[in-house]
């Protein structure tokens, strides 16, 4: 009887398609295409709201994708490498690789990325890193790996990835060094040598521990704080105070002034007129040297409802006032001033 050498079907590199597919139709059924915020929402990487406590970003940005071409890419990606490596590694082991070279390519975009960040592509170069591992100790194993092909398709992708925009590189990185640690660190099926293997796992947990203490022991950039503001000044206009608090809160303990700005107006939209005050005197006083006219002017009105709405009649038209010296085109800093002016009459 002649015997047949039996490939498992990857089972599980389909099954992650699957997922992938299904969670991005769930996004773009939420409206993920034209608003942000479900991104947000869903678990895309931002690292104001990693700081802040949402440590589940790590992962679920693994399985977002933005837009139909994104999604597109790395489905077939994942389609053209994951087999190769679930056939070599087992499932088990796969997964191992897959989900924690992801999460290493997350951890690099913490540190190096201050923008959103989403996507398979820093498991799927994990993946290629297991794959390189492989090609370096082919005779060892008895693998044959294209190695020439492999580390073409690398350089192609990190020359796509550092002369287009918006492709976070130090995901692509950290998920491919990590997927060539992981790889020695899980071995491939039926072959055991523990000492190499230990050596994996602890570069895994070296690599991994310090770009997080790296990632958390950094300020936030000037766009981070920049994004964030915007995000919540979006959030108090639609009056869910409650999401815009949520967007500053990494910023509460920072002393800049569109920070202190923001979380001024958000305060007075939870009616604490007192606290409202305070930021907002902070940051015109302390910090408005650093404010453009535009911004520093909708302080000072800002300021000027939260004195109104604690009784202080005359600093509100002094606030007002400051505000149309600084922007006098602005008409609704006049009829601002027109309103208080005739409120304090009618005190009177």
């Amino acid at each position: 009887m002649q015997r047949r050498n039996f490939q498992p079907k990857p089972i599980l590199t389909y099954s992650i398609i699957v997922i992938n597919l299904v969670i991005f139709l769930i996004a773009e059924g939420l409206g993920a295409s034209r608003d942000i915020f479900v991104l947000l929402d869903l678990g895309v990487k931002y690292n104001p709201l990693i700081i802040s406590g949402e440590y589940w970003r790590f992962i679920t940005p693994i399985f977002l994708h933005f837009g139909l071409m994104h999604i597109g890419m790395n489905t077939f990606s994942l389609f053209m490498v994951g087999p190769a490596v679930e056939s070599i590694f087992g499932r088990w082991r796969f997964a191992v690789i897959y989900f924690g070279s992801g999460m290493v390519g997350v951890f690099a975009s913490f540190v190096f990325v201050d923008t959103l960040s989403a996507g398979a592509s820093g498991a799927i170069f994990g993946l290629v890193g297991a794959l390189l591992f492989i090609a370096f100790k082919q005779r060892e194993f008895g693998v044959r790996i294209h190695t020439q092909q492999i580390v073409l398709i690398v350089l192609l992708n990190l020359v796509i990835g550092f002369t287009a925009s918006g492709i976070d590189n130090a995901a692509h990185i950290g998920g491919m060094v990590g997927g060539f640690l992981f790889a020695m660190a899980v071995s491939i099926r039926h072959y055991h040598y523990l000492s190499r293997q230990v050596v994996g796992a602890f570069l895994v947990i070296i690599v991994s521990v310090s770009l997080l203490m790296k990632g958390f022991s950094q300020p936030l950039t000037e766009r981070e704080i920049e994004l964030s503001v915007g995000y919540a000044m979006v959030q108090a206009e639609k009056g869910d105070y409650e999401k815009a608090e949520r967007y500053l809160e990494p910023l509460m303990n920072i002393d800049d002034p569109l920070a202190l700005m923001a979380i001024g107006r958000v305060k007075l939209g939870q009616k604490q007129y007192r606290e409202a005050e305070s930021y907002l005197e902070q940051a015109v006083v302390n910090k408005g040297n650093q404010l453009n006219k535009e911004r520093l002017s909708l302080a000072f009105s800002w300021l000027a409802d939260a004195y109104w709405l604690t009784g202080q009649a005359d600093q509100t038209i002094e606030a007002v006032e400051e505000a149309i010296a600084l922007n006098p085109n602005e008409e609704g800093y006049k009829k601002q001033l027109d309103f208080y002016q005739e409120a304090k009459k009618e005190k009177k």
